[in-house]
Parts: C-alpha cells; structure tokens; sequence
C-alpha cells in the first residue's frame, strides 16, 4: 500500500476511534440537529429572532444548574435539591434587595448560600453515610421550606439596572444570560479533564474503594463536587431573578429533573465515572427545544408533564443500556484473562474475579 493510501486508513481509523469514544456526544449532536430541523418546519415561529433569544435565555439557566450538577453525577452523587437551593437564592436576594442592601451584596450572598446549601448535601452524604438521592430529597423540602419562610411565601418584586442586563443584553446577537452558561461549562471542562479534582472525581466515579485505597480523598473531593453543584444552583438563582425580576420561593416546582435528564441523556451514568460536560451540553439543548417546541404547538400544560416525565424514563433506560453494554465489552477484554464472573458496586462500578 503507497504512502497516500495509509494515510486515507490512518485517517479513518481516528475517525473511527474518535466516534467510537465520544458516542454519547455524536449522537446528542445528531439529535439536536434533527430536533432543530423538526422544530423549525413544525412551527413559523421556532427561528424568530424573539424565539431565539427565549430560547437561549432558557436554556441558560438550565444549562448552569445541569453544568454543576454534571461534576456531582460523575463521581457517582446525585443532587435533587437544586431547584429548591436555586430558590432559597433567589428570596435571598429578593430580602436583602428589600431591605435597601446593593444589589451587589444580595448577588454574592446567593452564590455563598448555594455553596453552603451544597456543603450540608456533601456533609450528610460523605459523613453521615445516607444515599444521595435520599439525602437530596430530604435537603430538598428542607430548603423549599426555608425560601417560604423567608418572606411567609410571598414574592418580591425587583427593579435593578444591573439584572435588567443580565436578563435582556445580548452580545453578538446572542443573550448574555447564555454567555454565562459557555462560561460555565468551559470552567466545568477545564477542571475536569485538566485538574488533579477532576482525574479525581472520574477516579471515584469509576471506583471508590480503588480510588480510595490509591490514596485519594474521598470525602474531601466529594464534598467539593456537592459545593461546585450548590455554587452553580446560587449562580442559577441569580439568572432566574433576573428574567422573572421577582424573587418567589416556588421557583422551579415541577422542573426538579430536568438538570438530572439533560446530564443522563447527555451520556453522564448515574454511576458516575463516564461522560463529560459536552454532552450534557447537548443534553440541555435537546430538552430546551422539546420543552420550547411544546409551548410553541400549544400543547396544554399536564401533557408537558406527563412527556417530560417518560422523557425522565427514557433518560434513565438509555443509562441503563450503556452500562449493560459496558458490562459486555469488559467481559469481552477479559475472557482470554481467566475472569469469569462480576460484580457492580451499585455506582456504576465493576468489580471481576479471577478464576
């Protein structure tokens, strides 16, 4: 074979590699593309200038809550509290805006309540050793009671020039509310997959008990991963105050999964230990042309429930698939080894057994 034709097949080959590596985020690509496409021949209003500016502004705030959550995820947590820490941030920001402090002052103390709210998920999940899905419903209501007590369930009405721009300026024709998600999701990017924290959490995510006995620690990286997921619910309180311009404590009710879909379906496993965030990019872009495209046809709100709740399901069997998939590839590799039989941690994790 000449110099140009192994040249052709090395090309191929990467790109099959390529493919074959980042499956989860080629086919999200696709689906997006195509969801695109459908939307826009569905209804004359998908490509408006107006739609697309709510569009974005849309998915930024879920992009910011699944973008944090997505760290939380990879190392095998889980966190249902955001919607009700997003809220608790947002009345903060409200009552401090009521009582004649800066707007500057209410800002910071959403991010710091959200650290805050992340660290308490952290400490009952790594030392008081309770299932994160149960620790985080638990958090949850708690937090949910908090941002009603705060004001006795009354909103707050804001007026700032400040969160006027950061709702309704735009910067290259695109809503900076959006620029703010990208920036998100380059720092989640960077940390992961360049940062001794992220080798960490994939670490975890993959195996506890092997990440723990190399010497990594644990807890501590845990109880980061659940600050950086309650840091991005105080950064989504902010986002969400703006285009409401009110505080009011139910914000988010019944969009609880949303985040938790994007990631799952953006090829992030409930175990943890694979996936990245350019998928739950893509995640979040699919779900926020479904849900744009609902209102769009009108379709009456109780349907929209009952869709995002099957697409909830589909997210979760599509996880289920992969890891049963990656069950057989391991077993696959290892056969000729004298491994026979394999166990999974319940997080994602397989343990083999020689024979």
């Amino acid at each position: 074979m000449n110099e140009k034709g192994l040249m052709k097949t090395g090309g191929v080959a990467k790109v099959r590699r390529f493919l074959k590596m980042n499956s989860s985020q080629v086919s999200m690509f696709v689906a997006v593309a195509l969801g695109f496409i459908i939307v826009s021949i569905a209804s004359p209003y998908f490509l408006t200038g107006t739609n697309m500016k709510n569009l974005g502004m849309s998915m930024a705030t879920y992009g910011v809550l699944a973008g944090g959550v997505t760290v939380s995820m990879l190392l095998g947590g889980l966190d249902l509290s955001q919607m009700s820490v997003m809220a608790v941030s947002s009345m903060v920001i409200g009552v401090l805006y009521q009582q004649g402090y800066p707007i500057g002052v209410g800002l910071l103390a959403a991010l710091v309540i959200g650290i805050l709210a992340g660290m308490v998920n952290g400490f009952i999940v790594t030392k008081m050793k309770i299932v994160p899905m149960i620790a985080t419903i638990g958090t949850q209501m708690s937090f949910r009671a908090i941002a009603s007590l705060t004001t006795g369930g009354n909103k707050i009405r804001i007026s700032n020039e400040l969160l006027d721009n950061l709702a309704f300026q735009t910067f290259l024709g695109v809503p900076v509310q959006f620029w703010v998600m990208i920036l998100v999701f380059i720092v989640v990017f960077v940390m992961m997959k360049y940062t001794e924290f992220g080798r960490s959490v994939y670490a975890i995510g993959s195996n506890q008990m092997a990440a723990y006995l190399s010497g990594i620690k644990v807890n501590k990286i845990k109880m980061f991963a659940y600050a950086i997921t309650g840091l991005s619910s105080g950064l989504a309180g902010i986002l969400w105050t703006a285009q409401m311009r009110t505080a009011v404590p139910t914000a988010g009710v019944g969009s609880e999964f949303i985040p938790i879909s994007s990631v799952i379906m953006g090829g992030v496993g409930l175990g943890g230990g694979k996936g990245n965030i350019v998928g739950t990019f893509f995640g979040v872009a699919l779900l926020t042309i479904f849900s744009n495209a609902m209102t769009l046809l009108n379709i009456q709100a109780y349907y929209q429930d009952l869709l995002n709740g099957l697409i909830l399901i589909l997210a979760v069997f599509i996880d289920t698939v992969r890891r049963l998939q990656t069950v057989k590839i391991v077993k696959k590799e290892h056969s000729h080894a004298g491994i026979t039989e394999y166990e999974t941690n319940g997080a994602g994790g397989i343990y083999c057994k020689r024979h």
